[in-house]
């Protein structure tokens, strides 16, 4: 180092010093961008994919509620007509939810089971027609105790088991939902803890890079070699 000239070291040891606070800032962004991009996820994918399957969930249990509150041999004729108003509301509400949680990404998993949900909620939706005609039926005679049982079964028996396979399969949709929320997580807090034993290394490197260059400098500077 003789033959090099005081001022081209000191600015070799600027640029090493440099080099090291650049890759010291950076690895802290890369860990700000990472955990900005987990925590967008969770709030404008994961939240919003919940709310809205439970507002699907909520709805379709509304129906059910409504129809067996139809069974119900006194009710006054301005109550039927708000349970069926109650029917056609949760409809609507629970189409928009679906819609907008179609609207979000999802897993290979959950776009599989979204896919066997929105089979069988048509399905369902028919059976509740079918439902909701025999007791209307039933509606015109409720002396008739023949038309009360079969109004009684249809809502039970028929509505019954259609709207708990229906309830079942949104509520794997959930359970896939929450279960690749739950994986993200894991992955976010992996990437952190890597991120912050990497800074944690380089934050002791650098001071210690920086110190050691410094000597080399001033050494060659008062004892060229």
């Amino acid at each position: 180092m003789k033959n090099i000239s005081v001022g081209i070291r000191l600015v070799t040891a600027f640029i090493v010093i440099s080099l090291l606070t650049s890759v010291v800032g950076f690895m802290g962004y890369k860990g700000l961008t990472s955990t900005k991009g987990y925590l967008d996820t969770g709030n404008k994918v994961y939240l919003p994919a919940m709310q809205e399957l439970a507002t699907i969930r909520f709805n379709l249990r509304n129906i059910v509620v409504a129809q067996r509150t139809l069974l119900m041999e006194h009710l006054s004729p301005q109550e039927r007509k708000r349970q069926l108003d109650n029917v056609q509301a949760a409809r609507q509400t629970y189409q928009q939810a679906m819609a907008a949680f179609e609207a979000l990404p999802h897993s290979a998993e959950v776009d599989a089971l979204w896919r066997q949900f929105k089979q069988l909620i048509q399905e369902t939706r028919a059976v509740n027609d079918k439902v909701a005609a025999v007791v209307a039926e039933w509606e015109k005679d409720m002396a008739n105790e023949d038309k009360a049982a079969k109004a009684e079964e249809a809502v039970i028996g028929l509505g019954g088991e259609a709207n708990r396979k229906l309830n079942d399969a949104i509520a794997q949709v959930m359970s896939a939902t929450l279960k690749q929320a739950q994986a993200d997580v894991r992955v976010a807090d992996s990437d952190t803890d890597r991120l912050n034993t990497i800074m944690l290394v380089l934050s002791v490197l650098a001071p210690l890079a920086s110190v050691a260059a410094g000597l080399v400098v001033t050494r060659s500077i008062v004892t060229p070699l």
